[in-house]
């Protein structure tokens, strides 16, 4: 872990941002990271071998000699002022990125939470596929699962663009899936799907709309589901992404 040195402006608030390239990424294909503590306004940085995203960001602070935690009191989350977290490829490329204006920590209950977080996630050529943004997000555990809510809306970059919305949205960042379980609709200009959930998988860029989804078209009445239950939406890939 790098040394500790002063902000450059005094009373400035704490920030979590990307390391410049010359910090590169290590083997786990996480950018290194540079953050600042608010309370003392020093700053340090770390890389994923240190910090598993947002979980574990608080622990080096609170190790690192900041205020101590007796003072700051457990019950109060630690707060960053922005955040902007990239995942890399082995090669570098980037896969997503993940950024919020306020970020905090809550170290009795071991999650992070954001505010009006937004996403991006991109194709192994670096070109965006989706964009992702909603009213709060939150990390648990090894951060392996990202869960957003609030008027949650998923944009695609495809040459046949569709757009997703829900209250709830689970990323599984390791397998590559998003999974809206609460007031999913999708729309691509010529039909507007609703249904029980929604299914993302980015591997194949399909889209899939579970328990008794209703077709809308844009003109005419709704049409249900063959038999209700589950339904491809889709036999072949969405489109590949324009370029």
């Amino acid at each position: 872990m790098a040394g500790a040195e002063p902000l450059g402006r005094p009373g400035g608030r704490g920030t979590l941002a990307r390391a410049g390239a010359a910090a590169g990424a290590d083997r786990t294909g996480w950018a290194a990271l540079n953050v600042a503590c608010r309370c003392c306004h020093r700053r340090i940085q770390v890389r994923h071998r240190a910090l598993q995203l947002l979980l574990v960001v608080a622990l080096p602070l609170l190790s690192w000699g900041c205020t101590p935690v007796a003072d700051q009191g457990l019950r109060d989350p630690l707060a960053f002022t922005t955040l902007d977290l990239e995942r890399l490829t082995p090669e570098g490329e980037l896969l997503w990125r993940l950024s919020s204006p306020t970020v905090s920590h809550d170290v009795l209950r071991g999650y992070s939470s954001a505010r009006n977080p937004v996403a991006e996630l991109f194709d192994r050529d670096g070109r965006r596929t989706y964009r992702i943004t909603a009213e709060r997000a939150q990390m648990f555990g090894d951060a392996s699962d990202l869960q957003l809510e609030g008027n949650v809306a998923i944009q695609s970059s495809h040459s046949d663009p569709i757009a997703v919305w829900g209250e709830r949205l689970h990323w599984d960042l390791r397998r590559g899936s998003l999974h809206i379980d609460q007031s999913p609709r999708a729309e691509n200009g010529a039909v507007r799907l609703t249904g029980g959930e929604a299914f993302i998988d980015l591997g194949t860029n399909t889209l899939r709309m579970t328990r008794g989804f209703l077709l809308h078209r844009l003109v005419g009445r709704a049409e249900p589901g063959a038999d209700g239950g589950r339904q491809q939406l889709s036999d072949s890939p969405m489109p590949a992404a324009s370029q």
